[in-house]
Parts: C-alpha cells; structure tokens; sequence
C-alpha cells in the first residue's frame, strides 16, 4: 500500500489531490506545505496586507479624480520637473543609498526590540514605500495596456508552482523570491513536467506568470527625488506574462462603476469628518467639490445629507456641513471595507480605457454597449467594434465567465496582447453561430462603393481594414491608424475611384458615339 500511495502521489497525473483518493491513509494534506487546490479559482482567501497609506486610500497614492492628461499617461508619468536645488542644465552629484538604508534599518530595529521583538509590519507612512531603502525589484509587463495593475502600497505575492517528480526522494528547487505550492497542473493554460517549477505574480485582482532575467553588473537603478539623485543596485528583473484576471473591471456607466463613485465619494466625506478636531466636527463643501469636481454639487450634497446639516447661520458654524449629532460615524475599518484598493484600480483602469477609446474615435454609444449573456448567444456581439471587445471591461468579465462554463473564448484573434500570436485573445465566442452575419458584412461592403457619410458611420472596423487591404494599403500602416483616420482614408480612396469609373464611362460613350 505504500507503494501504491507513492506512485498515486507523485506520478498520477489525473488525481486532483489525496483527498478524493480512498486508498490513501497517509494523511499528506496534512504534511504538504501547499496542495494547490485553488488553482483557476477566486484568491479572495489569501490574505495580503497592503501598506496602510493604501489601505486608507491616501490621496497622494489614489487620486480621487483623473483628468484626460493623466489617463492617457496612465501609468506611464513623465519626468516632471521638480523645483528646488535640482536646475535643469545643471550638473548633479549622485548619492548612494548606503547611509539612508543602514539608518532605516537601525530604526526600525530599535522599533521592533521597543514592541518586544517578533515581526512587524513597518509600511504604516508615505515614506516607508520609498525605494532609498530594503529591496527592489524590477517588473516589466509584456501587455501595452494590462486590465489590472497595482496602485503604490499594493502588495502582491510571487508563488513558484512545483511539481514533484516521480519517487521518494525529491530536492525541489530553492528560489530567492516566493514560496513552494505544491501543483499537480499548472494554474496556467499550459502543461508542467515533473520537476518543472513556475513563478507567478498572484493578488487579488490577478494571477500572472514570471520569468526571470539576469541583468549585467553595469546595470543599475537611478532615484530622483526632490533634493538630490540617488543610485542604487538591482539584483533581479522579471517579465510579466499575460494577466488572468480574477476581478471584473467595470464598464462606463455601469451600475458597478456608479455605485464605486458613490461609495468612493461617501468614504471621502467619512475621512474629512474624522480629521475635523471640531466639535462637533465640521467640514466645507468647497473641500468635497475640490476633491471631486466631476461630481455635480447635487449629489454632494446628497451624500453630505446622510450624515450631517448645513448652517446657514450660526455664527461659528456659519456655512458649514455639521456632523448631526444622532448620527454615529464609521470607523476606520468600516470605512475601510466600504471601498477598498482593488476597486479603485478596476476603475482607474475603466477610465483610461475609456479615455484611450474616445481618443479613436469612439462615442459614447459604442462605448456604452453592454455585452450580456443573452446577447453574445445571439450574436449581438457581433455590432461591436473590435477596439471596444478589446477594453477590459469585456476581457475581464468573458475571462471570469469562461472559468464558469458561461461562454467560450476566441484565444486566437485581434485581442491578442502580443499582436503575434503568444498570448491569448480574450474575446467572448457565440456558442450559436449565424450565417446572416455574413450576409450583413457582403451587405455592407456593397454599400461603400459610393462613400457617401451615412455609410461610412455605419461601417465597421473590422470591414474597413478589408477595404484598405483590398485596396493596396500596407497592413502596418493600418495598424498605427484611429478609427476616424482609417474612415478618412476610405471616404477619400472610394471617392476617387467613384470619380475614375465614372470617367472611364464617359470615355467609353465618346469613343462610341465617333465609332
């Protein structure tokens, strides 16, 4: 029997854990340190503590409004220039970190034996999520756009997926950076080999793997700050595959994305009230408006009704919202637990998408047009163009609804991140296919002979890149063009050719009425 729980253990690959396996009294669940039976599932069970300034959605960190200059620089900021004793045009000094980091490490030890030693958690300021001090290491995502991305003071676990090799004795390799999970499958969409190990990024809003790269010894890591130039070692970089998102991003205008607004708004407000030393405490609407001026004052002052009274008159508390005094207000945690970091970076991601789309052209009504379940079954999909399937609002929730059995996905295709065929296209995929739609795009290539504008508005990407490349026009030119500019191109190339068929016609009656 030992043999047999020996072989069911390590070589069978069928078997999802010793538990479901009857003959198998050994107790392993017991002794591994980690039987990935999560694998593909949800990791709202695993716990990561976030740095208490993102935890309390500090300002400086989650921003409470996004004008179009920042979405479009969406994780991408430029070099600002910072005023102070670093002059443009000027030669600087580069510092090393060696004293800054030798000093924060003496005080946080002097911290810890002052708390009676053990672990602490030290992320509790603004500065302790500077990169003057403990380790650094480098991520390079490989999407242009990832659905998801961590806010600073998010954290985020590596995970290295093993799996065992067949046999008693086992050396399993030891990694710098995660910790060991024992896997029989990879929680990829790929196959492991016995003694196969693989790294992964794992939060909770997505699972993505991790390749490591060596850097050479000249490299090395510049930090700018406001007085001076520091550099610094980096030991490690990775490279981040695609995303498998375990957190729906929220379409625009959607009763998601609404109630994130008004739940965002009201924590705000909370927060306001806690840092008023008044009493009773008080706060000004012209901070609220400030914090949010995307919000019309209407619904401020709904969400300030809630909770507390205008004063009109008074005299100290003249034209002030006062916390009513039968109200009780929420704690930190409460507050907490009403929005919470992942929800915010679900919606910075909704508005930079949304943003980069109507910088291609795209209204409103394209924007907002929902892709349910009964909809993608008959096909509706299908009135989509093929940049707005690529927003994460659709990517993630067809990603989340194919782990369900929901709908299938397309893999290969237009929304590939990579563009050449090594990641996955996550598209939602008609279980019912429809032979009118082919009928309906024959339909309206025939229209686009005449290039009149009521066509051309009505014509869809995918049919206009068939058009250009029909026509002659290099697929990586195309590429690099918007919607409107592809649109253009049609509307002046079908013109012209209306205007040398119409020539040639004339040419024909004269040459046949002096036959």
């Amino acid at each position: 029997m030992k043999e047999t729980e020996d072989n069911d253990d390590d070589g069978n690959d069928e078997t999802d854990s010793p538990k479901n396996d009857f003959w198998n009294l050994s107790n392993d669940e017991y002794y591994n340190p980690r039987l990935v039976d999560s694998v593909g599932k949800n990791l709202s069970s695993v716990n990561l503590q976030h740095a208490t300034p993102a935890v309390e959605l500090n300002t400086q960190l989650f921003p409470t409004h996004l004008n179009a200059t920042k979405l479009r620089l969406f994780h991408r900021p430029t070099i600002k220039k910072v005023v102070g004793k670093l002059k443009p045009g000027e030669y600087h000094p580069v510092q090393s970190i060696k004293k800054i980091s030798e000093t924060r490490a003496n005080e946080r030890e002097r911290e810890r034996q002052a708390y009676g030693g053990g672990e602490m958690f030290y992320m509790r300021r603004l500065q302790d999520l500077s990169g003057l001090d403990s380790d650094v290491i480098l991520a390079e995502y490989s999407e242009q756009y990832p659905p998801l991305l961590n806010q600073i003071g998010m954290a985020t676990r590596i995970k290295n997926y093993y799996k065992k090799k067949p046999g008693k004795q086992d050396n399993q390799p030891s990694l710098e950076y995660g910790e060991i999970s024992y896997a029989h499958t990879s929680p990829f969409q790929a196959d492991m080999v016995p003694g196969e190990i693989l790294q992964a990024f794992e939060n909770h809003m997505f699972r993505a793997p991790i390749f490591h790269h060596e850097l050479l010894p000249t490299d090395f890591l510049i930090l700018r700050t406001k007085q001076n130039y520091h550099i610094r070692n980096v030991k490690t970089i990775f490279t981040v595959g695609q995303e498998c998102p375990l957190q729906e991003v929220p379409g625009p205008n959607s009763k998601r994305a609404n109630i994130f607004a008004r739940d965002f708004l009201q924590a705000y407000i909370f927060r306001l009230f806690w840092k008023s030393r008044d009493k009773p405490k008080r706060i000004k609407m012209e901070d609220v408006r400030k914090a949010f001026p995307q919000n019309a004052e209407n619904s401020i002052r709904k969400r300030l009704k809630m909770s507390s009274d205008f004063k009109r008159t008074g005299g100290v508390h003249c034209n002030w919202w006062v916390l009513r005094n039968d109200f009780r207000l929420p704690s930190q945690e409460e507050i907490r637990q009403l929005v919470t970091p992942e929800q915010c970076c679900a919606y910075y991601s909704m508005q930079a998408a949304e943003q980069r789309l109507k910088d291609a052209g795209y209204g409103e009504k394209v924007l907002f047009a929902a892709v349910d379940e009964e909809a993608a079954d008959e096909n509706d999909q299908s009135k989509i163009e093929d940049e707005v399937k690529c927003a994460p609002w659709h990517t993630t929730k067809a990603y989340l609804d194919s782990l369900k059995g929901k709908c299938w996905l397309q893999l290969t295709g237009f929304a590939d991140p990579t563009g050449c065929g090594q990641g996955f296209s996550y598209v939602r995929v008609s279980n019912k296919p429809n032979a009118r739609e082919i009928e309906a795009e024959t339909v309206q290539t025939k229209k686009m002979v005449t290039g009149t504008d009521a066509d051309l508005r009505r014509l869809h990407l995918k049919e206009a890149k068939k058009i250009l490349n029909k026509w002659g026009v290099a697929e990586s030119c195309i590429r690099n063009l918007s919607r409107w500019q592809i649109i253009d191109i049609v509307r002046t190339m079908s013109t012209q050719r209306a205007r040398e068929g119409e020539g040639g016609k004339v040419k024909e009656k004269k040459a046949k009425l002096r036959n």
